[in-house]
């Protein structure tokens, strides 16, 4: 039991550390798609 639930904590804290720098990436490449597509268009 103990040994499940250090597995799954050590799991957790870097999964929401990846999930954050994931949306930051992911957020910062739409952005540029964007403007690369506005820029194209106009």
């Amino acid at each position: 039991m103990k040994v499940s639930d250090g597995f799954d904590a050590r799991r957790l804290r870097p999964k929401g550390q990846g999930s954050w720098r994931r949306r930051i990436g992911s957020t910062i490449a739409a952005l540029l798609v964007a403007s690369g597509l506005l820029l194209i268009l106009a």
